[in-house]
Formats: C-alpha cells, sequence, structure tokens
C-alpha cells in the first residue's frame, strides 16, 4: 500500500509541473546548419526486365533559407554501366529543400545485380549540425536485370522429400512452369500450394513460401542443371555436382527426376527427391 501511494504522488507531481505556464517553456531549437542529407541509407531493389532503367535519389536538406551546393563520390559495382546526371554536385536554390539526382543503368545482362553507391563528400557532411545526428551520409542504388518470364506450359509435381507416403510421394497438378524469355532457364512455380494431401495446414503453410524451384535444359530439351539453394521452409536444395551419385537431374521424354541433398543450416541430409511430368515440355516438339 505505502508503494502505491508513493507512485501516486509521483503521478500528482508530473501532472503538474505539466500544467504550468507554457510561457516557461524554451523556444524550439533551429538549426542554422544545411544538415544536407539522403533521404534512405540503401534504397529497395528494383527488378527490371529491360536492359536500361532510371531511378530517382531523393537528397535533403533542413535548412532551406538559402542557396547550398552540395558534393559527393560514386561507385559501381559493375564498370559501364551507370551514369547520373548531377556528375558529383548536387545544387539547392533558396526555398527548395528536395534534390533529385537521376541514376540511369545502361546495358545490363539478364540474371546480373547491379549496386551504385552515392556518398557525399567530407566536405559537404562538414555542414551538418554537430548537435544533431540525422544525417545518412551514403546510400545505394541496387537492380536485378530479371528475366521476362513467359508461360511454359503446366506439371504434374510429385514429391518424395517431405511426403509421408514415400513409395507414391504426395502429388500436385497443373502446376505452371515458366521459361526465361531468350533464356535456357525455366521455373516450377509454388508447387507445393498445389499439393492437397500435405496434412495439416500448418504443414501446407510451412512449404508456402517456396516461389520456385529454377533449373536449366540442354538445347534439345533434355535436364542440365537445378538452379542451388531454393527455400524449402526451413530447409534448401544443396545440389552439389561433386556428388553425382546423390545429386542428378534426369529425364526420360517429358518426365524428370531431381535428387539432392536437403540442407537445414550447415547440415546435410540425403533424401531429396522430386520428380515432375512436364505438358509443353519443349524437347517433345
Amino acid at each position: 500500500m505505502k508503494i502505491t501511494k508513493y507512485f501516486f504522488g509521483l503521478a500528482l507531481l508530473a501532472a503538474a509541473a505539466t500544467s504550468c505556464n507554457s510561457d516557461n517553456e524554451g523556444a524550439i531549437y533551429q538549426s542554422s546548419a544545411a544538415n544536407i542529407t539522403f533521404e534512405q541509407k540503401e534504397m529497395a531493389q528494383v527488378t527490371t526486365p529491360e536492359e536500361s532503367i532510371t531511378i530517382p535519389v531523393r537528397v535533403i536538406r533542413g535548412n532551406k533559407a538559402e542557396a547550398a551546393t552540395a558534393t559527393y563520390t560514386t561507385q559501381a559495382n559493375k564498370d559501364g554501366i551507370f551514369t547520373d546526371d548531377c556528375n558529383g554536385t548536387v545544387n539547392f536554390a533558396p526555398g527548395q529543400s528536395v534534390a533529385i539526382i537521376n541514376v540511369t543503368a545502361n546495358h545490363m545482362v539478364v540474371g546480373e545485380t547491379y549496386k551504385y553507391t552515392i556518398t557525399l563528400s567530407d566536405a559537404t557532411i562538414a555542414l551538418a549540425d554537430k548537435n544533431l545526428d540525422n544525417v545518412v551520409p551514403s546510400t545505394s542504388v541496387n537492380i536485378f536485370c530479371d528475366y521476362e518470364w513467359v508461360e511454359a506450359g503446366t506439371c504434374t509435381f510429385i514429391d518424395y522429400t517431405f511426403s509421408d507416403d514415400e513409395e507414391n510421394g504426395s502429388k500436385g497438378e497443373n502446376v505452371p512452369i515458366i521459361h526465361g524469355k531468350g533464356s535456357n532457364i525455366y521455373r516450377i512455380v509454388a508447387p507445393f500450394t498445389k499439393i492437397k494431401d500435405y496434412g495439416d495446414a500448418e504443414s501446407q503453410a510451412y512449404f508456402a513460401n517456396v516461389k520456385y524451384i529454377e533449373f536449366t535444359l540442354n538445347e534439345d530439351g533434355s535436364a542440365k542443371a537445378v538452379k542451388t539453394g531454393q527455400p524449402l521452409g526451413g530447409y534448401k536444395i544443396a545440389y552439389l555436382t561433386q556428388y553425382p551419385d546423390i545429386c542428378y537431374f534426369l529425364n526420360e521424354g517429358n518426365e524428370f527426376v531431381i535428387s539432392f541433398f536437403v540442407q537445414q543450416g550447415t547440415s546435410l541430409y540425403t533424401g531429396g527427391l522430386f520428380e515432375f511430368i512436364w505438358d509443353g515440355w519443349p524437347g517433345a516438339k
């Protein structure tokens, strides 16, 4: 009871303090420094099938009363791809709080990731108010040049890896397959969402985040390779070619078999096996 009264007394004291005359409040701190900064530390990755794209990068400042100039340096993970329209200098007119650096990527190749990092110069960072820790000195543009994906038929997908039926597996009908246009890369799209006999709702939700299983074909439409590292709930496909007795991708006509390690963390387990029967197999033409 004494403890309750003690805290109740503190609450009354706090209430009294907040009800004091507002004339006693201090003035709001207004910085006279430029405080030029990027709006974001890192921009979200942009995915595009185009070989060229322009992305705006916002540079902002706190004090916009006077004209100001910011300088910056750039760095790219690949040469000959990026340019920007400010060429290392951003100018703010009086009253202007936001300036744009238009970053353009050209000559991108599908399947590649590109990164362009912009960093404010030391001289520009020095214009910031030392009492405020609100400057983002560097930002980056991230681009993934993806394939243009087109429909490539459907398949019956059979999973023996996690199925309770080891003999017949768990089957999903009419699972879409898509093709990266201009390549020999294909994807089985969200195969587990088509499997109805996977037990309880929790088990089905566990595999619902498997967006695709990616594979490549030879020119004649026969099996070639499987992309490693595709997520399977808390597991991954570990397709390690140095173990051909365990990891293989084979086909007989439009019937394909994928055998692989199952990886959880740093541990590998044998017994990974999928099969799919592909309506629309390009080798059948």
